[in-house]
């Protein structure tokens, strides 16, 4: 199966209809209902009247305490109402008070207090807006990603060259390497990269983590000195049920990376993923770059990650991994490693 950004956004494109699509249907809905309501009440005949509080009612619903009073009233011809239920409560209300209420002319033992009338309708009038709103942000929002039209694979700039980032690293094309990414510091959230005498060739440093935005991070590269800051968003997942689950996982996981979608980020300069499977574990995933292949990254044993006959060879460990570079610029693979151990089976 292939992973890249367009695939990815795809799928986002689609599930982000089908919710602006049931938001704006609920959004109807309730407001449909609200105006129901609305003009329902508004045949009735309604006059007002006062009512003494003769007892109030306390009982347990579930978990839940409700209160209701029971009222004696009196129509305007002068029929009088004892014992009436009514299902409405005000915390200051005690017995013997006097309040007002409205009773319907055609029906006097539907008796209600004045400002019950305008709170049902109000209430679904209220969520259908909200859903209306929430789903007519979202219809714009998906509008606006799809006409932005993000460079294809394969696509060049207006030089002639692959699309690049301002936050791209120095160019380090390494060929027939084997390296090792892991997961450093705290939070398993900073990366390092070592080669096969365990020598630290790439870091991926969190500088600032922050539980609500986006992370700050420095890449660098050891060989050229070179380092960026780059603000990594936090990773979104939606859950899978079935044998897919993992694959259904990565596939719908992703974050920023300033702005971008990780997805889109790697398919702009080229490159897709694709992974391979044995049962329900991913066993490796092939890096290609314009279709032809650069790079491998398999889940590594920690005690020993160049040994592919290792006895946990197969066993997949976050945020460790084995990279073997064929010929690839290093600050690339890192980057789509570090995607690919932020997406997969994010808890």
């Amino acid at each position: 199966m292939q992973l890249n950004g367009q695939f990815i956004k795809g799928a986002r494109n689609l599930r982000s209809f089908w919710f602006t699509f049931l938001a704006l249907v609920f959004g109807v809905i309730f407001i449909g209902l609200g105006i129901f309501f609305f003009v329902t009440d508004s045949k009735k005949t309604y006059e007002p009247t006062t009512a003494t509080i003769k007892e109030i009612v306390y009982k347990w619903e579930g978990d839940e305490e409700r209160h209701y009073v029971i009222i004696d009233f009196t129509e305007k011809d002068g029929t009088v109402h004892t014992d009436y239920p009514l299902h409405s409560y005000v915390s200051t209300w005690k017995v013997g008070d006097v309040i007002d209420v409205i009773y319907n002319v055609n029906d006097p033992n539907e008796v209600t207090i004045p400002s019950s009338r305008v709170i049902l309708p109000i209430i679904f009038v209220a969520l259908g807006g909200i859903s209306a709103i929430v789903g007519i942000v979202n219809l714009i929002s998906t509008i606006k990603r799809i006409k932005r039209k993000p460079a294809e694979i394969g696509e060049t700039d207006e030089n002639g060259g692959p699309v690049t980032f301002t936050n791209d690293l120095t160019e380090n094309i390494v060929e027939n390497k084997k390296y090792f990414f892991h997961f450093t510091g705290k939070l398993n959230q900073s990366y390092a990269v070592e080669d096969q005498d365990g020598k630290v060739v790439f870091e991926c440093k969190l500088l600032k983590f922050n539980p609500i935005a986006s992370n700050l991070f420095e890449f660098s590269d050891v060989a050229t000195g070179d380092a960026k800051q780059i603000k990594i968003g936090k990773t979104i997942t939606s859950s899978s049920e079935g044998g897919m689950a993992f694959v259904g996982d990565m596939l719908s996981s992703h974050f920023k990376i300033d702005k971008v979608n990780c997805w889109d980020y790697i398919s702009r300069k080229g490159y897709s993923v694709r992974h391979y499977l044995e049962g329900q574990t991913i066993i490796n995933y092939d890096i290609l770059r314009f279709n032809e292949h650069v790079a491998s990254i398999y889940p590594a044993d920690f005690k020993d990650p160049f040994n592919e006959n290792s006895m946990h060879y197969y066993r997949m460990a976050k945020g460790l991994y084995r990279l073997e570079i064929a010929k690839g610029n290093l600050p690339d693979i890192v980057m789509i490693a570090f995607i690919i151990t932020q997406t997969y089976m994010v808890e």
